[in-house]
């Protein structure tokens, strides 16, 4: 079913994606195309089939909310067809212009990316012209520091990309890093809650239009999972103690985390790693 506002069905259309690739949101309208988010690098040449519904035009603009392999993945291939723009979170810029894949985090999640080139940034309280419609763009750091959201308050539209789903949202990378996460992860769920929005676009998913249900959901959510993540925090610190006091080694340590369930969002980036690569 589509949930989209009938004003919008005709200038913009979401390809719902199967893992690991995100979601695709293509617009087309008289000031121009443009589509947010590209997928992942192995599925490129299905991410450049559905922009080429657009038929006779070209890719003007590609938008990224951020730069995991799934959302980045067929900038490249995008780029190499069309001479289009791309705009990028600007807190990434640098890591990007120096192509840095630690930074970027594709070494560390063993995942794959062609490396792509961009025109401009975009920030919090950036306006973007997308689909004959001004979008306001957010930040939006939990499942990543420098993700971005984009919001149409005419039409009541989000793009959520990773900060909501319809029942939950993305892994908070930061939190496994020992960094913190939750709790910017529940302010964007607060922010999300005080605006106006009927329809949510997800970064992975079908669109949605229960948001307070859902928005309730992830603060809970963030809530029991910021309690798990300090008692994780103590076991590793008592870990650390164990290791000078009895010369147990780390894969001892990484073991038990996860018989004991520690760390369930590890172990699910590893096996995304493995099939993605």
């Amino acid at each position: 079913m589509n949930v989209l506002p009938q004003a919008l069905r005709d200038s913009m259309t979401v390809f719902e994606r199967g893992w690991l690739s995100s979601n695709n949101v293509l617009f087309a309208s008289d000031e121009g195309t443009a589509v947010v988010d590209t997928g992942y690098a192995s599925h490129a040449p299905q991410t450049l089939a559905l922009v080429q519904t657009l038929g006779a035009r070209k890719l003007d603009l590609i938008v990224n909310t951020h730069l995991h392999s799934d959302h980045c993945g067929g900038n490249a291939l995008l780029q190499q067809t069309w001479p289009c723009d791309t705009l990028i979170p600007a807190s990434e810029a640098s890591a990007v212009h120096d192509w840095d894949e630690d930074g970027l985090t594709f070494r560390a999640t063993g995942q794959r990316c062609e490396r792509f080139g961009f025109t401009g940034t975009i920030e919090s309280d950036a306006m973007l012209a997308l689909g004959g419609f001004s979008w306001t763009v957010l930040g939006a750091p939990g499942h990543d520091p420098h993700s971005l959201m984009l919001h149409c308050p005419e039409m009541r539209v989000l793009i959520s990309a990773e900060t909501l789903w319809e029942n939950g949202f993305g892994v908070i990378f930061p939190e496994l890093e020992g960094e913190s996460g939750f709790a910017e992860e529940r302010a964007v769920l607060d922010l999300i809650s005080r605006l106006d929005v009927d329809v949510v676009i997800p970064g992975h998913g079908a669109p949605f239009t229960d948001i307070a249900r859902t928005a309730r959901h992830g603060v809970f959510a963030t809530r029991l999972s910021a309690r798990r993540s300090c008692a994780q925090r103590e076991k590793r610190a008592e870990g650390a103690d164990r290791l000078q006091a009895d010369g147990s080694t780390r894969d001892d340590l990484r073991r038990d985390s996860l018989d004991d369930g520690a760390c369930p969002l590890d172990a699910r980036r590893r096996r995304c790693a493995r099939g993605a690569s």
